[in-house]
């Protein structure tokens, strides 16, 4: 049997919905860095295959026009 404490990300990020904490997480400096940064958050499940890491997203549109 281990005896090793799991080590905790050094960040705790709370999401507040009508001023009461839902949830909180432990996470990385930068994952902490993007949640705090008020990103917009899109759901692209349905997206076709090129909205991935470094598309642009109008969000005039909300879509995400091929470059």
């Amino acid at each position: 049997m281990s005896t090793e404490t799991p080590q905790i990300p050094p960040r705790r990020v709370a999401f507040i919905i009508d001023n009461i904490i839902q949830d909180v997480l432990h996470t990385d400096e930068r994952l902490a860095a993007l949640f705090l940064s008020e990103p917009v958050i899109v759901d692209i499940t349905d997206e076709p295959a090129h909205v991935n890491m470094g598309a642009h997203y109008d969000p005039e549109t909300g879509s995400f026009p091929e470059a």
